[in-house]
């Protein structure tokens, strides 16, 4: 095999990685090293944290902690809690960001869309009914303005979006 595309890291970075099985792409992330099987990605390793995550956005990575190997594929993730030595797959949270603006939700309920959208933007949005709680969102969106994410939830449930001062935003509809 050719030579090993290989960076170490501590803190975290998002990757978009070309698949070339002749010169693979590893990420040493101290306790966890992570070969790159053409994705995009994010590795999580901060040297004072307790665990090491990997979550795959597309493709695949193979992870391998101490004693244990996994492979991931898109929409999957696996903690390495460093105290334990052990490596385990971990359940999605509805809301994930990748790199600095690429947003995917998978039937996240809409109070954690807000959440989310307020730590990213220099916003505050209120749901103007309780019973938009209830509604669940899945959608993708990559660089995409403030504006035009809410007007794509906005048409998704057939809310109205009023903007009450600049960035304070409120979503009004029956709910679901």
């Amino acid at each position: 095999m050719g030579d090993k595309r290989k960076v170490t890291l501590e803190g975290e970075a998002y990757f978009e990685v070309a698949k070339d099985a002749s010169h693979p792409f590893v990420i040493d992330a101290g306790d966890v090293e992570v070969t790159v099987l053409g994705t995009a990605f994010t590795v999580t390793a901060f040297d004072t944290a307790k665990s090491v995550i990997v979550r795959v956005r597309e493709g695949r990575v193979q992870v391998v902690g101490r004693s244990d190997t996994l492979v991931l594929t898109a929409g999957q993730r696996a903690r390495f809690d460093k105290q334990r030595n052990v490596l385990e797959r971990e359940v999605a949270p509805p809301a994930e960001v990748w790199g600095e603006r690429i947003i995917q939700f998978e039937e996240a309920p809409l109070p954690d869309v807000v959440q989310q959208l307020e730590k990213l933007f220099p916003v505050r949005i209120t749901l103007g009914n309780a019973a938009l709680a209830n509604c669940k969102l899945t959608a993708s969106f990559e660089d995409e303005p403030i504006e035009r994410i809410l007007q794509v939830i906005a048409e998704t449930y057939g809310l109205t979006i009023t903007e009450q001062a600049p960035g304070a935003y409120v979503l009004m509809g029956d709910g679901c």
